[in-house]
Protein backbone atom coordinates (compact mmCIF):
# COMPACT_ATOMS: atom_id res chain seq x y z
CA UNK A 1 0.00 0.00 0.00
CA UNK A 2 2.78 2.49 0.83
CA UNK A 3 4.29 1.82 -2.81
CA UNK A 4 1.23 2.46 -4.13
CA UNK A 5 0.88 5.33 -2.63
CA UNK A 6 4.26 6.53 -3.59
CA UNK A 7 3.95 5.64 -7.09
CA UNK A 8 0.01 6.89 -7.56
CA UNK A 9 -0.41 9.82 -5.11
CA UNK A 10 -2.94 11.27 -7.71
CA UNK A 11 -5.31 8.49 -7.38
CA UNK A 12 -5.47 7.93 -3.87
CA UNK A 13 -5.91 11.66 -3.76
CA UNK A 14 -8.84 11.83 -6.53
CA UNK A 15 -10.62 8.76 -4.43
CA UNK A 16 -10.36 11.30 -1.32
CA UNK A 17 -12.12 14.15 -3.37
CA UNK A 18 -14.55 11.74 -4.85
CA UNK A 19 -15.58 10.53 -1.35
CA UNK A 20 -16.02 13.81 -0.37
CA UNK A 21 -18.30 15.47 -3.02
CA UNK A 22 -20.27 11.78 -2.86
CA UNK A 23 -21.17 12.87 0.69
CA UNK A 24 -22.16 16.86 -0.22
CA UNK A 25 -25.92 16.40 0.10
CA UNK A 26 -27.59 16.45 -3.39
CA UNK A 27 -30.13 18.47 -4.24
CA UNK A 28 -32.89 16.90 -7.36
CA UNK A 29 -35.36 19.13 -8.68
CA UNK A 30 -38.31 17.77 -10.68
CA UNK A 31 -40.56 21.03 -12.38
CA UNK A 32 -44.10 20.29 -13.24
CA UNK A 33 -45.64 22.82 -15.68
CA UNK A 34 -49.00 24.63 -14.97
CA UNK A 35 -51.08 24.99 -17.99
CA UNK A 36 -50.23 28.21 -20.11
CA UNK A 37 -46.31 27.75 -19.36
CA UNK A 38 -45.09 28.89 -22.69
CA UNK A 39 -43.84 25.89 -25.45
CA UNK A 40 -40.21 26.77 -25.87
CA UNK A 41 -39.55 27.28 -21.97
CA UNK A 42 -39.01 24.09 -20.72
CA UNK A 43 -35.87 24.10 -22.62
CA UNK A 44 -34.25 28.02 -21.29
CA UNK A 45 -34.55 26.60 -17.84
CA UNK A 46 -33.28 23.07 -18.41
CA UNK A 47 -30.44 25.42 -19.37
CA UNK A 48 -30.21 27.92 -16.95
CA UNK A 49 -30.49 24.94 -14.15
CA UNK A 50 -28.12 22.67 -15.73
CA UNK A 51 -25.35 25.70 -16.07
CA UNK A 52 -26.32 26.42 -12.32
CA UNK A 53 -25.81 22.61 -11.47
CA UNK A 54 -28.40 20.86 -9.84
CA UNK A 55 -28.02 16.82 -9.34
CA UNK A 56 -30.87 15.80 -11.07
CA UNK A 57 -33.45 17.66 -13.09
CA UNK A 58 -36.70 16.54 -14.55
CA UNK A 59 -39.32 18.49 -16.28
CA UNK A 60 -43.36 17.75 -16.86
CA UNK A 61 -46.50 18.74 -16.96
CA UNK A 62 -48.31 18.91 -13.93
CA UNK A 63 -50.39 16.07 -13.14
CA UNK A 64 -53.59 17.73 -10.92
CA UNK A 65 -53.33 19.23 -6.98
CA UNK A 66 -49.64 18.84 -7.17
CA UNK A 67 -47.72 21.51 -4.26
CA UNK A 68 -43.92 22.75 -4.21
CA UNK A 69 -42.31 20.81 -1.85
CA UNK A 70 -38.95 19.58 -0.20
CA UNK A 71 -38.49 16.29 0.12
CA UNK A 72 -35.47 14.78 2.20
CA UNK A 73 -34.30 10.96 1.40
CA UNK A 74 -30.85 9.16 2.44
CA UNK A 75 -29.24 9.33 5.88
CA UNK A 76 -28.85 12.64 7.96
CA UNK A 77 -25.72 12.44 7.53
CA UNK A 78 -25.73 12.39 3.49
CA UNK A 79 -29.09 13.53 2.63
CA UNK A 80 -30.81 13.95 -0.76
CA UNK A 81 -33.45 17.23 -1.35
CA UNK A 82 -35.91 16.16 -3.87
CA UNK A 83 -37.39 19.05 -4.69
CA UNK A 84 -41.15 19.68 -6.25
CA UNK A 85 -41.04 23.17 -8.05
CA UNK A 86 -43.65 24.91 -10.67
CA UNK A 87 -43.09 26.62 -14.00
CA UNK A 88 -45.94 29.14 -13.72
CA UNK A 89 -47.47 30.47 -16.72
CA UNK A 90 -45.41 33.65 -16.49
CA UNK A 91 -42.62 32.02 -16.71
CA UNK A 92 -41.50 31.90 -13.16
CA UNK A 93 -40.19 29.18 -11.39
CA UNK A 94 -41.67 28.92 -7.93
CA UNK A 95 -39.64 26.70 -5.40
CA UNK A 96 -40.86 26.34 -1.19
CA UNK A 97 -40.11 29.82 0.09
CA UNK A 98 -38.88 31.50 -3.08
CA UNK A 99 -39.87 32.57 -6.53
CA UNK A 100 -37.52 33.45 -9.61
CA UNK A 101 -37.23 34.50 -12.90
CA UNK A 102 -34.33 33.29 -15.42
CA UNK A 103 -32.36 36.17 -14.80
CA UNK A 104 -31.89 35.24 -11.37
CA UNK A 105 -29.05 33.21 -11.71
CA UNK A 106 -27.22 33.92 -8.18
CA UNK A 107 -30.52 33.88 -6.46
CA UNK A 108 -31.53 30.17 -7.60
CA UNK A 109 -27.67 29.27 -7.08
CA UNK A 110 -27.92 30.86 -3.43
CA UNK A 111 -31.36 29.11 -2.58
CA UNK A 112 -29.39 25.60 -3.75
CA UNK A 113 -26.57 26.04 -1.23
CA UNK A 114 -28.30 27.05 1.66
CA UNK A 115 -30.77 23.90 1.02
CA UNK A 116 -27.81 22.04 1.16
CA UNK A 117 -26.33 23.32 4.07
CA UNK A 118 -29.45 24.08 6.34
CA UNK A 119 -32.36 22.22 4.61
CA UNK A 120 -35.90 23.04 3.88
CA UNK A 121 -35.62 25.46 7.02
CA UNK A 122 -32.94 27.20 5.70
CA UNK A 123 -34.90 28.21 2.84
CA UNK A 124 -38.18 28.72 4.21
CA UNK A 125 -39.66 32.18 4.80
CA UNK A 126 -41.48 31.08 8.01
CA UNK A 127 -40.24 33.98 10.55
CA UNK A 128 -37.92 32.84 13.07
CA UNK A 129 -38.59 33.55 16.73
CA UNK A 130 -36.16 33.62 19.40
CA UNK A 131 -32.40 31.47 19.01
CA UNK A 132 -33.14 31.66 15.23
CA UNK A 133 -35.75 28.82 15.13
CA UNK A 134 -39.29 28.99 13.59
CA UNK A 135 -42.27 29.03 15.98
CA UNK A 136 -42.14 24.89 15.84
CA UNK A 137 -38.63 24.78 16.65
CA UNK A 138 -38.99 26.83 19.94
CA UNK A 139 -41.96 24.87 20.93
CA UNK A 140 -39.98 21.53 20.20
CA UNK A 141 -37.09 22.96 22.56
CA UNK A 142 -39.52 24.65 25.00
CA UNK A 143 -42.04 21.15 25.01
CA UNK A 144 -39.02 18.82 25.83
CA UNK A 145 -37.59 21.24 29.00
CA UNK A 146 -40.98 21.47 30.07
CA UNK A 147 -40.51 17.96 32.73
CA UNK A 148 -40.14 18.56 36.35
CA UNK A 149 -36.77 18.44 37.57
CA UNK A 150 -36.76 15.17 40.12
CA UNK A 151 -33.19 15.44 41.84
CA UNK A 152 -32.91 17.63 44.50
CA UNK A 153 -29.88 20.22 43.36
CA UNK A 154 -29.15 22.55 46.87
CA UNK A 155 -25.80 21.20 47.65
CA UNK A 156 -25.32 19.08 43.95
CA UNK A 157 -22.17 19.47 41.43
CA UNK A 158 -23.66 21.63 38.79
CA UNK A 159 -22.05 18.43 36.64
CA UNK A 160 -24.38 16.24 38.07
CA UNK A 161 -27.32 18.57 37.63
CA UNK A 162 -26.48 18.99 33.66
CA UNK A 163 -25.82 15.32 33.83
CA UNK A 164 -29.08 14.17 35.22
CA UNK A 165 -31.11 16.71 32.66
CA UNK A 166 -29.31 15.44 29.65
CA UNK A 167 -30.84 11.47 30.63
CA UNK A 168 -33.90 12.91 30.44
CA UNK A 169 -34.59 14.81 27.31
CA UNK A 170 -35.57 13.34 23.86
CA UNK A 171 -33.33 16.26 22.31
CA UNK A 172 -29.88 15.69 22.43
CA UNK A 173 -28.18 18.03 24.90
CA UNK A 174 -24.42 19.04 23.80
CA UNK A 175 -21.54 20.57 26.63
CA UNK A 176 -18.77 22.10 24.85
CA UNK A 177 -15.33 21.24 26.08
CA UNK A 178 -15.12 24.77 27.47
CA UNK A 179 -18.28 24.58 29.42
CA UNK A 180 -17.08 21.26 30.16
CA UNK A 181 -14.18 22.34 32.29
CA UNK A 182 -16.19 24.92 33.76
CA UNK A 183 -18.34 22.55 35.12
CA UNK A 184 -15.77 19.85 35.96
CA UNK A 185 -14.35 22.36 38.98
CA UNK A 186 -17.33 24.47 39.55
CA UNK A 187 -19.01 24.56 43.25
CA UNK A 188 -21.93 23.23 44.70
CA UNK A 189 -25.30 24.59 43.37
CA UNK A 190 -26.48 27.10 46.45
CA UNK A 191 -30.46 26.92 45.21
CA UNK A 192 -33.46 24.18 44.97
CA UNK A 193 -34.72 23.41 41.57
CA UNK A 194 -36.70 20.75 42.52
CA UNK A 195 -40.14 20.65 41.08
CA UNK A 196 -39.18 23.16 38.45
CA UNK A 197 -39.17 22.57 34.79
CA UNK A 198 -35.66 21.17 33.38
CA UNK A 199 -35.28 24.30 31.20
CA UNK A 200 -35.55 26.81 34.44
CA UNK A 201 -33.67 24.48 36.50
CA UNK A 202 -30.63 24.23 33.99
CA UNK A 203 -30.62 27.71 33.15
CA UNK A 204 -30.51 28.78 36.53
CA UNK A 205 -27.39 26.55 37.29
CA UNK A 206 -25.44 27.45 34.13
CA UNK A 207 -25.66 30.99 35.19
CA UNK A 208 -23.95 31.55 38.26
CA UNK A 209 -21.44 29.63 36.39
CA UNK A 210 -20.79 32.27 32.93
CA UNK A 211 -22.41 29.49 31.00
CA UNK A 212 -25.27 29.53 28.92
CA UNK A 213 -27.96 27.69 27.16
CA UNK A 214 -29.32 27.79 23.62
CA UNK A 215 -31.05 25.58 21.50
CA UNK A 216 -29.76 24.72 18.12
CA UNK A 217 -30.97 23.65 14.43
CA UNK A 218 -27.84 21.33 12.97
CA UNK A 219 -27.87 22.16 9.28
CA UNK A 220 -30.42 19.15 8.10
CA UNK A 221 -30.97 18.24 11.43
CA UNK A 222 -32.83 17.91 14.36
CA UNK A 223 -33.02 20.71 17.03
CA UNK A 224 -30.62 20.00 20.14
CA UNK A 225 -29.82 22.07 23.33
CA UNK A 226 -26.08 23.00 23.58
CA UNK A 227 -24.47 24.80 26.74
CA UNK A 228 -21.61 26.73 26.30
CA UNK A 229 -19.71 29.52 27.98
CA UNK A 230 -21.81 32.29 28.01
CA UNK A 231 -21.38 35.74 26.23
CA UNK A 232 -22.47 39.31 26.09
CA UNK A 233 -23.88 39.51 22.49
CA UNK A 234 -25.38 35.77 22.29
CA UNK A 235 -28.95 34.94 23.47
CA UNK A 236 -28.83 32.67 26.30
CA UNK A 237 -32.14 30.79 27.39
CA UNK A 238 -33.84 32.33 30.38
CA UNK A 239 -34.48 31.83 33.98
CA UNK A 240 -38.09 31.74 33.14
CA UNK A 241 -40.80 33.49 31.08
CA UNK A 242 -42.65 36.43 31.45
CA UNK A 243 -46.06 35.05 32.43
CA UNK A 244 -49.62 35.99 30.29
CA UNK A 245 -51.65 36.60 32.99
CA UNK A 246 -52.25 39.09 35.62
CA UNK A 247 -49.59 38.52 38.84
CA UNK A 248 -52.56 38.79 40.70
CA UNK A 249 -54.49 35.82 38.85
CA UNK A 250 -51.02 33.86 38.94
CA UNK A 251 -50.48 34.32 42.43
CA UNK A 252 -53.65 35.22 44.42
CA UNK A 253 -51.67 34.62 47.60
CA UNK A 254 -49.57 37.36 47.10
CA UNK A 255 -51.96 39.98 47.12
CA UNK A 256 -53.24 38.27 50.83
CA UNK A 257 -53.00 40.65 53.88
CA UNK A 258 -50.65 40.26 56.58
CA UNK A 259 -50.47 41.85 60.22
CA UNK A 260 -46.51 42.85 60.47
CA UNK A 261 -45.09 43.45 63.53
CA UNK A 262 -41.63 45.47 63.42
CA UNK A 263 -39.29 43.28 62.15
CA UNK A 264 -35.29 43.66 62.05
CA UNK A 265 -33.65 40.63 60.72
CA UNK A 266 -31.27 39.36 58.16
CA UNK A 267 -32.74 39.69 54.50
CA UNK A 268 -32.06 35.61 53.54
CA UNK A 269 -34.37 35.03 57.01
CA UNK A 270 -37.50 37.46 56.09
CA UNK A 271 -37.22 36.01 52.49
CA UNK A 272 -37.13 32.47 53.62
CA UNK A 273 -40.26 33.29 55.87
CA UNK A 274 -42.45 34.76 53.22
CA UNK A 275 -41.19 31.84 50.48
CA UNK A 276 -42.76 29.35 53.22
CA UNK A 277 -46.02 31.20 53.60
CA UNK A 278 -46.27 32.15 49.56
CA UNK A 279 -46.01 28.28 48.82
CA UNK A 280 -43.77 28.97 45.13
CA UNK A 281 -40.15 29.09 44.88
CA UNK A 282 -37.56 31.89 45.51
CA UNK A 283 -34.79 31.84 42.92
CA UNK A 284 -31.95 34.45 43.67
CA UNK A 285 -30.13 35.73 40.77
CA UNK A 286 -26.72 34.90 42.20
CA UNK A 287 -24.79 36.76 38.66
CA UNK A 288 -26.50 39.93 39.23
CA UNK A 289 -25.75 39.72 43.66
CA UNK A 290 -21.69 38.93 43.06
CA UNK A 291 -21.59 42.27 40.34
CA UNK A 292 -23.40 44.41 42.61
CA UNK A 293 -21.43 42.46 46.22
CA UNK A 294 -24.73 42.47 47.21
CA UNK A 295 -24.89 39.72 49.86
CA UNK A 296 -28.51 38.20 50.91
CA UNK A 297 -27.34 37.64 54.81
CA UNK A 298 -24.83 40.95 54.81
CA UNK A 299 -28.30 43.36 54.93
CA UNK A 300 -30.36 44.35 57.74
CA UNK A 301 -34.37 44.94 56.51
CA UNK A 302 -37.36 46.72 58.65
CA UNK A 303 -41.01 46.21 57.90
CA UNK A 304 -43.03 49.41 59.61
CA UNK A 305 -45.82 47.72 62.09
CA UNK A 306 -49.70 47.29 60.35
CA UNK A 307 -51.56 45.91 58.05
CA UNK A 308 -49.68 44.94 54.56
CA UNK A 309 -50.07 42.06 51.71
CA UNK A 310 -47.22 39.89 50.38
CA UNK A 311 -46.00 41.40 47.38
CA UNK A 312 -45.82 44.82 49.08
CA UNK A 313 -43.30 43.15 51.93
CA UNK A 314 -41.26 41.57 50.03
CA UNK A 315 -40.76 44.28 47.56
CA UNK A 316 -40.03 46.59 50.70
CA UNK A 317 -37.35 44.52 52.15
CA UNK A 318 -36.02 43.67 48.69
CA UNK A 319 -35.84 47.28 47.90
CA UNK A 320 -33.59 48.02 51.17
CA UNK A 321 -30.80 45.86 49.65
CA UNK A 322 -31.03 47.31 46.44
CA UNK A 323 -33.27 44.42 45.18
CA UNK A 324 -36.33 43.84 42.97
CA UNK A 325 -38.89 40.47 42.56
CA UNK A 326 -39.97 40.12 39.24
CA UNK A 327 -43.07 36.95 39.11
CA UNK A 328 -42.01 34.46 35.88
CA UNK A 329 -42.77 31.20 35.13
CA UNK A 330 -41.07 28.19 34.21
CA UNK A 331 -41.13 25.99 31.04
CA UNK A 332 -44.30 24.08 32.84
CA UNK A 333 -46.31 27.52 33.51
CA UNK A 334 -45.12 27.24 37.35
CA UNK A 335 -44.82 30.09 38.63
CA UNK A 336 -41.43 31.59 40.69
CA UNK A 337 -40.45 34.83 41.89
CA UNK A 338 -37.26 35.86 40.73
CA UNK A 339 -34.82 38.64 42.57
CA UNK A 340 -32.35 39.99 40.97
CA UNK A 341 -30.77 43.83 41.77
CA UNK A 342 -32.74 46.95 40.90
CA UNK A 343 -29.36 48.08 38.63
CA UNK A 344 -28.85 45.72 35.50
Amino acid sequence: MLCYWRCCPWLLLGTLLAGTLEAAPRVELELVTEPGFPITGSHAWHRVLTEIGVDGLRIRTARGGEEVTVQVRGSRANPTYQVTGLLSRGNRLRLPGATFTQRDRRGIKTYLAKLRAGGLEAVSREPQEAFGLTAKQLAEAVEDLTAPMVMATQGEPPESIVNAISQRTTLELVVHPAAATVLSTATACEEEYQGLSMGTALAATLRPLGLMLQPERSPGGPTRHVVLVATAAAEAWPVGWPPEGKPRQLVPKLYEFLTVEAVDSPLSEVLAVLQARLEIPFLVDRNALAAQRIELDGHQVKLPPGRTYYRKALDRVLYQARLKSELRIDEAGRPFVWITTIKS
